[in-house]
């Protein structure tokens, strides 16, 4: 069985709604079609990808920073047979944590490492090392600017004169604030800003006025059992707490099928659970000369 039907048994025909970066690495090293390139190019522009950056002494610890240049951190880089030169990353950076527990990992958007390869003249290498077969996926330089440029982007839409589309993706840095709809976002970014969040939603409660709360957990926090067990505890907490006050929804972005367990537990607390968009887009807004119309980008959850 090939791994697209191994893929469709999982998640249905519309498989590429579901993939995450890392799957798509996997599909397209065992079957380089065009398709399955194009879908790999899609999502690339909207992922996450990373490496193992050297820190003997213990200096740099986990969590959300703003990088400057005394931090020295370099993308490693690597020529082939013929002399072409790429920067390489891999595609699973909050697994490869919980993989190797003692090892220091950077994560950043793809954009900003395929600005960096066209700014240098190179390539990109994106691997799946957690795999027993290690299957890896190259950009060739030509193909970079082309994603940069939007050419692979299926989300190009025409917005009517008269609305506009506001678009909430999730943030690096935790986060707690109001959409002009009167829904309150709160991303939690890596986790470390989770007691800060949950005492902003406490007094929102406080206020007794009924509100909406969106809830977003990231592919970090999902991979890391103590941080996600802290945020299910976090999260029991205040739902129980503010039932009739505030209503609460979650979009776990970028879950694939083996987080199915996680959302399972968040859904028993009392949350409505939904899958982020096909490129990590938790919530929209469509704003109309008659008022404003919300929704979930993703699917929502049902076990």
């Amino acid at each position: 069985m090939s791994i697209t039907q191994r893929l469709k048994r999982l998640f249905g025909t519309k498989i590429h709604e579901s993939l995450t970066l890392t799957d798509l690495v996997t599909l397209l090293a065992e079957e380089p079609t065009s398709a399955n390139r194009e879908l790999f190019y899609q999502r690339l522009l909207f992922s996450k990808v990373g490496t193992r950056i050297p820190n003997p002494d213990g200096s740099i610890e986990a969590g959300t920073r703003a990088t400057t240049a005394d931090d020295n951190i370099a993308i490693p880089s690597s020529r082939d047979s013929d002399g072409n030169s790429y920067l390489l990353v891999f595609c699973n950076v909050p697994a490869m944590w919980a993989a190797f527990p003692h090892d220091t990992f950077a994560e950043l958007d793809a954009r900003i490492v395929l600005e960096m390869a066209q700014s240098h003249g190179v390539g990109v290498v994106v691997q799946n090392v957690l795999e027993s077969k290690k299957p890896w996926v190259i950009v060739p330089k030509t193909d970079v600017a082309d994603i940069l440029a939007g050419r692979h982007s299926t989300n190009t839409v025409v917005v009517p004169p008269g609305h506009k589309v506001v678009v909430v993706h999730t943030q690096a840095i935790a986060c707690l604030g109001q959409v002009e709809s009167g829904v309150w976002v709160a991303d939690l970014g890596s986790g470390a800003g989770l007691d800060d969040i949950v005492s902003g939603v406490r007094q929102l409660q406080d206020r007794e006025q009924k509100a909406r709360i969106l809830w977003i957990i990231q592919p970090i926090v999902m991979e890391a059992p103590a941080i996600f067990d802290t945020v299910v505890s976090a999260l029991d907490s205040v739902v129980r707490e503010s039932r009739g006050i505030l209503g609460h929804s979650v979009v776990m972005a970028h879950a694939t099928d083996r987080h199915v367990p996680l959302m399972r537990r968040l859904r028993d607390i009392g949350l409505a659970v939904y899958h982020s968009g096909p490129h990590g887009e938790c919530f929209v807004e469509v704003h109309k000369p008659e008022g404003i119309v919300v929704g979930m980008p993703g699917r929502e959850f049902k076990d």
